[in-house]
């Protein structure tokens, strides 16, 4: 019999509305897109990282056997890669460093962190409820982390320190020695330095003053803020033969730093005093810098240094301590950037001193009725600052200054960790509104336009998210397989039990399940894997750091579920028109013997037809053979891969008229390979005699 097929060439990806083009799915489960066969193709799985005496996990009580849920990670390189580390937080509140490419197979998951003191970093902040978690942004060859809670942390590849300081530099104490005697002083170096000047003349007098300041510095040449001014010291110097035959010496006592300093640096101001002995107005309060003590053990520093020698003025407010209970943080420009404490503000550091906030280098972000500040994100042109509901732009540089614009009232953020760079779709994030991404400018400089959506087509999948566990969501971006990870928590789960994939060179949706992804990164090293913390501390296996990867055959012992739903198909045009439905065309990449099976469901009902009504068929002239009986994967035959057509017979059951089918395909028992590239549907013709076109010519309403 004559057929008429309704052909629906290349697949696209999710859209869950109604309405729109057959060619849309309206399910993709564990599939991904597979750019170079323009098909979707079954995902990966993922194991656990290999850390144990073995590499066959699945049978090994591995190390991570008794570890808690991981709250954070972080990944760090240095040397362009040639050295890296897996820095990851768990629930217990203990920080770990791993070394993945030198590290030896031992019975540990990574090594305790510890501070230049060697104490254990197992006293970190946890918090039980959903939050941002742990921050942290690469300077050089150091890394940042912070949590708004503990001390800032900075980690140089071999220990770890605490940013900024602890105490503030101590305040210098000074005694002021006699004048030196020509008779003892002739002819030495002594003859031609000494505070403050002399009048040349024997016997007259010449009034002096001076203040001192100190500060600390620690291993990373980072300066605390300057101490508190000493006493102001003030003495007589006498006139005589030399230059500076009567002046005087100080003796400075320059308090040492706390455990972080390694040296300190030491500031005086020229004599505040005229020559008619009258206070210089300002001159009290002008510090120069001095000289620098290379260590924290001298206390006693000999200033006989000439004023003239005092050149280089500094601003005390150019100083300050890192910010307190900031929660987010990225460098941009030479600059680092902190916010998230409890007010709207965006600190910044000196420019290339990321531990070192001058008091002033403060924006403050405006519109308080769009919540509190809830992530930064550095771009080529501007600093990203989200609010709940608004988005701004710092822009500018160290030289010239930072302001900020408002870029949007309308959209903000919800989770700092879903905030990630796209190639070719922009900035992505999570908002109270659903997913959104800033594209860039026509211009090209790198400065991000207007808000577009991109959660429409999965819109549904969004409105069933749990809204009050939101800030825990987390993504990552997955060059490899050009595929944006969001990881969310549905309505009455805490955790992140669902994973929407953006597959954003054809700009499509698809979702994967089974993944109990608590934080999740991409390393930034030539593997570019996607690595994620497990919350699943249900059992031993669950528990730990797991590598997703498309040659894994299952997600850490639960079985990858490819499903590929097609959307509403019809005979074509839209207008409901009933048909007769004959059979299906699925064009696949075939392993040999077929493994698809199908169901079919009719009208938009959640009832399959019969399964018995699907028989699954292959054209005889595009059999695949077999490829011997090797054995690939444990249980599969080894086959061939190539696309080919087949056909799956179909027959209605008796019931209503049909107008619309869908057609779900899943691999055959035990298996989970799949490939799919297009769906026809095949009818038989109209025929006006023998039935009715439309559902109102049979009697509807």
């Amino acid at each position: 019999m004559e057929t008429k097929p309704a052909i629906y060439p290349q697949l696209l990806g999710m859209d869950r509305r109604w309405g729109v083009d057959p060619r849309f799915a309206t399910e993709i489960r564990d599939m991904r897109w597979n750019v170079g066969r323009m098909a979707w193709e079954s995902a990966g799985g993922s194991r656990r990282i290999s850390l144990g005496t073995t590499q066959d996990e699945i049978t090994f009580t591995s190390p991570w056997a008794t570890t808690t849920a991981i709250q954070s990670m972080h990944f760090f390189t240095q040397h362009n890669g040639a050295r890296a580390w897996l820095i990851y937080e768990d629930s217990a509140g203990n920080l770990y460093q791993f070394n993945p490419s030198t590290a030896a197979r031992s019975a540990s998951p990574g090594d305790v962190a510890r501070d230049r003191a060697n104490n254990a970093l197992t006293d970190r902040a946890v918090v039980t409820a959903p939050w941002q978690r742990s921050q942290s942004a690469a300077w050089g060859d150091y890394l940042y982390l912070i949590n708004g809670i503990n001390r800032p942390l900075v980690f140089d590849g071999y220990v770890w320190d605490y940013a900024g300081f602890s105490t503030p530099a101590g305040q210098p104490s000074v005694t002021v020695m006699d004048s030196p005697h020509a008779t003892t002083m002739s002819g030495t170096k002594l003859t031609s330095i000494g505070l403050g000047p002399t009048s040349g003349t024997a016997g007259s007098n010449y009034k002096c003053g001076y203040r001192w300041r100190s500060s600390c510095v620690n291993a990373r040449g980072q300066e605390s803020p300057l101490s508190e001014p000493s006493s102001m010291v003030t003495f007589t110097n006498t006139g005589g033969t030399g230059v500076t035959d009567g002046a005087h010496f100080a003796l400075v006592n320059v308090p040492l730093g706390g455990a972080e300093t390694a040296a300190r640096k030491l500031y005086r101001t020229q004599n505040i005093f005229d020559s008619s002995g009258n206070p210089v107005p300002g001159y009290a309060e002008q510090f120069f810098y001095h000289s620098t003590i290379p260590d924290n053990v001298t206390t006693l520093v000999m200033d006989g240094l000439l004023d003239s020698n005092l050149v280089a003025l500094v601003e005390p407010l150019s100083f300050g301590p890192w910010p307190l209970n900031g929660k987010y943080l990225c460098a941009f420009r030479s600059t680092m950037f902190v916010a998230g404490d409890a007010t709207s503000r965006v600190y910044f550091s000196y420019p290339n001193h990321p531990e070192r906030f001058p008091l002033n280098n403060v924006i403050d972000i405006g519109d308080a009725h769009l919540g509190p500040i809830t992530g930064l994100y550095p771009l080529r042109n501007a600093v990203i600052v989200f609010k709940a509901y608004g988005i701004y732009l710092i822009k500018g540089n160290p030289v010239d200054g930072f302001h900020a614009e408002r870029l949007t009232r309308s959209v903000g953020c919800v989770a700092p960790n879903t905030i990630k760079e796209v190639p070719g779709t922009g900035l992505v994030f999570l908002s109270k509104l659903g997913v959104y991404a800033l594209p860039p400018t026509a211009e090209g400089d790198g400065t991000p336009a207007q808000p577009i959506p991109l959660h429409p087509p999965v819109k549904d999948y969004i409105d069933r998210l749990n809204a009050s566990a939101l800030i825990g969501a987390c993504a990552a971006v997955s060059h490899r397989d050009q595929e944006y990870w969001l990881c969310v928590p549905e309505i009455g789960q805490d955790n992140n039990n669902l994973v929407l994939a953006y597959h954003y060179d054809i700009r499509q949706w698809s979702y994967r399940r089974d993944f109990p992804i608590s934080v999740i990164l991409e390393t930034t090293d030539h593997r570019s894997h996607l690595i994620y913390g497990s919350w699943d501390i249900a059992t031993a296996a669950s528990r730990g750091i797991f590598v997703y990867s498309v040659g894994f055959p299952d997600k850490n012992g639960v079985a990858i579920a490819p499903l590929y739903r097609t959307g509403w198909m019809d005979a074509g045009g839209g207008n409901w028109r009933a048909l007769m439905p004959l059979g299906i065309l699925v064009r696949a990449g075939l392993h040999g013997n077929n493994t698809l099976s199908l169901d079919i469901h009719s009208n938009r009902k959640n009832e399959a037809w019969p399964a018995a009504a699907a028989v699954q068929q292959q054209y005889k002239e595009d059999e695949v053979p077999v490829y011997g009986g090797a054995v690939y994967d444990g249980a599969a035959t080894w086959q061939a891969l190539r696309p080919g057509p087949v056909r799956f017979d179909i027959q209605a059951p008796k019931q209503a008229m049909v107008h619309e089918v869908r057609a779900s395909f899943t691999p055959q028992s035990g298996r989970r390979w799949m490939t799919l590239q297009a769906v026809a549907l095949e009818t038989a013709p109209d025929d006006p005699k023998n039935k009715a076109t439309t559902y109102q010519e049979r009697g509807g309403r």
